[in-house]
């Protein structure tokens, strides 16, 4: 059996489909889904019901995607009382990771003021989350606070990174021109769950199917496996006219071609 246990991301469908969601990703193979806030809002007062359609797809529920501007001072209570209820709502679901943006790049104050700040807020929801056994995760995007790979180090170096890891997604990394393959080498004690995405190579900050970018995948499993990971890696579906079923199918088939050596699945 591969090492690797393959999760999709439910952002692929619109918001009040999250049963066909599910449906769909365990039909193409997928063992797990990861969620948002959506997820939270349709069934944080009904997670048995979420539960039994999972466990009747044999799916798990690995992550939900939160945010907030956590560099701005007046913000933080507010908005780690925002999170709190997810991280409840993922202890009961029997997740273990809850992935954060890291807000708008606008500056509060200064560059080293605002990583000050949201490191702060982020460490104090990360001790929020293990009263309710889980990780907090931050995760670096083109266009957020955290954008390059100085700002992932600047950010790492204040965190406590015994509660506070990175989520690195492949295709963002190799948008703000950092190689994918090699910030995971740099940063691997720190990897504990990945998103994985592929960039097109013709259409600038185009997200695109699973093996038809530019990023190099042979690469990034190398440094995986040099790391012996054996977290989730959760595919993250690109911009694309096909159907979100469809997408969910071709991007399990790359998966298992990517990261399965022969005759594992």
């Amino acid at each position: 059996m591969s090492r690797y246990t393959f999760a999709f991301q439910t952002s692929a469908w619109p918001s009040d489909r999250i049963e066909q969601a599910i449906e769909d990703s365990a039909e193409s193979g997928f063992a797990g889904i990861e969620g948002d806030t959506f997820l939270v809002e349709r069934f944080g007062d009904r997670t048995e019901l979420l539960q039994e359609r999972l466990r009747t797809c044999r799916l798990e529920l690995t992550a939900v995607m939160g945010g907030g501007d956590w560099s701005i001072p007046e913000m933080r209570e507010e908005t780690i009382h925002r999170h709190v209820p997810i991280a409840a709502f993922l202890h009961t679901m029997g997740a273990r990771h809850l992935v954060v943006s890291t807000g708008s790049r606008e500056l509060v104050s200064d560059i080293r003021t605002d990583f000050k700040v949201m490191a702060e807020a982020i460490n104090e929801l990360a001790k929020c989350c293990l009263d309710y056994d889980l990780y907090t995760y931050f995760l670096p995007q083109r266009g957020d606070r955290v954008q390059s790979e100085e700002e992932i180090d600047r950010l790492l170096n204040l965190v406590d990174t015994n509660t506070v890891f990175f989520c690195p997604d492949t295709a963002h990394l190799q948008l703000m021109e950092a190689d994918p393959a090699r910030i995971i080498q740099i940063y691997g004690s720190c990897i504990q769950y990945v998103h994985v995405q592929d960039l097109s190579k013709e259409e600038s900050e185009t997200f695109c199917v699973l093996g038809e970018g530019c990023v190099d995948f042979k690469s990034v499993k190398i440094e995986l496996d040099r790391l012996h990971y054996q977290g989730w890696l959760t595919a993250v579906a690109g911009e694309d006219s096909e159907p979100p079923d469809e997408r969910a199918a071709r991007s399990i088939r790359r998966l298992r071609e990517i990261f399965c050596n022969e005759g594992e699945s």
